[in-house]
């Protein structure tokens, strides 16, 4: 990523379960915007096999996240932008 490319984060709609997933189109930027709204790397997920890092998140976290800046999406949208960043 150059430094004119825009930091873009994306988290979806909450499943039936609540939780959403946060992307970001670096991970080093993925984690610092978790990190700045409260979120544990715990919930960090990134399988080695399809390479879609992302953390899961829920609760409150998910309008502050939106508050912060996060562009909320559809669930097929962050697997489109997944597959097109960390290709």
């Amino acid at each position: 990523m150059t430094e004119k490319q825009k930091i873009v984060i994306l988290i979806d709609y909450p499943s039936k379960n609540g939780w959403c997933h946060l992307v970001a189109n670096s991970i080093k930027d993925l984690h610092s915007f978790a990190k700045s709204i409260g979120v544990n790397k715990r919930y960090f997920h990134n399988n080695p096999k399809n390479n879609k890092p992302h953390y899961d998140i829920r609760g409150k976290k998910i309008q502050k996240a939106i508050e912060f800046g996060a562009k909320q999406v559809n669930s097929k949208d962050i697997v489109t932008f997944l597959k097109k960043i960390y290709k």
